[in-house]
């Protein structure tokens, strides 16, 4: 594995600022009342989307490391990962008029899950197309169809999958909802990180697992405006260094 030092807070990246993104800590705290059913923004879908997964103290870690270590449990999201943040902020910041047609995307299986649980929420489950690749594991597969979504395999890894998804969005004119590369996406990840500061607000140091690079980017919002301190270090395997 390999650690890549993403952020110190009082100064988020070598050629930007806080000032110069086009999102801030208060669009997390918006995505925050989205998911969890109490913005004025969505009248009418006043339940609790995500769940604000506890943080645990881990005895075997803190031995091992010799520092005190906590896990952020958000594997007990009803789709069992994350991913439902990004996702149903992403869409609930759809307009209407682009919503209403259904959506597109393309996931090796949480996004995907995550994008499937929000269409259903916003209605338009069967109007939304989820390409994935070939292989994705059945479970995710069919945990996918049973929002009443579409899902098409195609392609032999992620990258093959978005290309096909990007084509069947611009001819269906159905908008793409980004798995990580997007400010809502990321924002809605970010909610992570708000909820570790609430929850350990002397925090140090937040590890982030790396993929595509959304959650990590909002978590490092989130630090840097409520934990001024706290060191936001990425990890990705070193046999698939996306971010590298």
């Amino acid at each position: 594995m390999t650690t890549i030092e993403t952020a110190q807070s009082t100064s988020l990246y070598s050629q930007s600022s806080l000032d110069s993104l086009p999102i801030s800590v208060d669009d997390l705290v918006r995505a925050q009342a989205l998911l969890d059913g109490s913005s004025e923004f969505l009248p009418g879908r006043q339940f609790r989307i995500a769940l604000q997964t506890p943080l645990v103290f881990s005895d075997a870690l803190t031995r091992q490391l010799g520092c005190n270590v906590w896990l952020k449990l958000d594997n007990l999201q009803k789709t069992g990962s994350y991913k439902i943040r990004g996702a149903f902020n992403n869409i609930a910041n759809l307009h209407p008029d682009q919503s209403d047609q259904g959506v597109v995307t393309a996931s090796a299986g949480n996004h995907a899950q995550g994008v499937a649980y929000a269409a259903s929420a916003f209605g338009i489950a069967g109007r939304t197309t989820i390409f994935v690749p070939v292989g994705t594991p059945r479970v995710k597969q069919e945990n996918t169809r049973s929002f009443g979504v579409e899902v098409r395999e195609t392609g032999d890894n992620f990258d093959h999958a978005r290309e096909t998804a990007y084509i069947e969005a611009e001819q269906s004119g159905r908008p793409f909802v980004e798995p990580f590369d997007d400010w809502h996406t990321i924002a809605g990840q970010g909610t992570i990180g708000l909820e570790i500061c609430k929850d350990l607000p002397e925090v140090h140091g937040i590890v982030v697992p790396v993929g595509g690079g959304g959650m990590i980017s909002g978590i490092a919002i989130a630090a840097a405006c409520q934990a001024p301190g706290a060191r936001v270090i990425g990890v990705e395997a070193s046999g698939a260094p996306a971010m590298t």
